[in-house]
């Protein structure tokens, strides 16, 4: 199965080639292997978003010609008053395998302007380069954290003015800090930190297991990948359980 990894290394502020080595680093350490070569879509492993700026150019000017986006202070826009005054579209319906479909209404979604893309920084924001990206890529079936689920649309509605396929989603469920009821994150949940703590081994099949259904099964990322079924994902978060970890810990020492 081809892993991609997805890079925005036109953020200099935060990507650094220090930065990419360490992320390869983490990703070889639990079993996915890239090729460290630029992105031939459908070749290899990366996509440099830097490589690919003329091909989101050309669908951002698509808009530009239809009329649909504003600018202010240098910040190109997706005006949605506009988009549905001048497309008539109002409502939206999300395929979401996990949760059935989700309807979302345009005019009350609390959404006016989506960034697009920033011409002081001569770079895109997310929405357009994800979309592209996985059309360019073939890609039917989008895999987000259930945290995302709100940009959906935004990014459905895209697909519709640039005229290219509808993708389902999967938003998965994600793993909670149990004192915050949020996404887990810090140092307390460095990958860093559990590495210290537990075996890569260990760690993966919690991680793998978490938000899976399927019982009683000690995965690591090939039995994992060779058996996935997306039925047997849980539908809802869950909260981090460091006594989870202990007792797989204690299964693999006792095997």
């Amino acid at each position: 199965m081809p892993v991609y990894l997805k890079c925005d290394d036109t953020n200099l502020s935060s990507i650094n080639n220090d930065y990419l080595l360490k992320q390869f680093s983490i990703l070889n350490d639990f079993g996915v292997n890239l090729i460290e070569k630029e992105l031939n879509y459908f070749e290899e492993s990366i996509i440099y978003q830097s490589k690919n700026t003329k091909i989101y150019l050309d669908y951002l000017n698509q808009l530009i010609e239809n009329g649909v986006t504003s600018e202010k202070d240098g910040l190109i826009s997706l005006d949605i008053k506009v988009v549905i005054n001048k497309n008539r579209i109002q409502k939206l319906k999300i395929n979401d395998l996990l949760k059935n479909n989700i309807y979302f209404d345009l005019e009350n979604s609390g959404y006016s302007f989506i960034p697009l893309y920033s011409k002081s920084e001569k770079r895109f924001l997310f929405h357009i380069p994800c979309v592209i990206d996985e059309y360019l890529m073939g890609i039917s079936v989008s895999i987000r954290g259930e945290d995302k689920i709100s940009i959906a649309p935004i990014h459905d509605l895209l697909r519709i003015l640039f005229k290219i396929p509808p993708v389902q989603y999967i938003h998965l469920p994600l793993l909670l800090n149990p004192s915050t009821n949020k996404r887990i994150k810090g140092d307390d949940y460095s990958v860093d930190k559990f590495i210290s703590k537990y075996s890569k081994k260990v760690l993966l099949c919690y991680l793998l297991g978490s938000g899976y259904s399927k019982k009683d099964k000690f995965w690591d990322i090939n039995n994992f990948i060779t058996e996935f079924d997306y039925h047997y994902l849980k539908r809802s978060s869950g909260f981090f359980k460091w006594k989870d970890i202990d007792n797989i810990l204690e299964i693999y020492k006792s095997r």
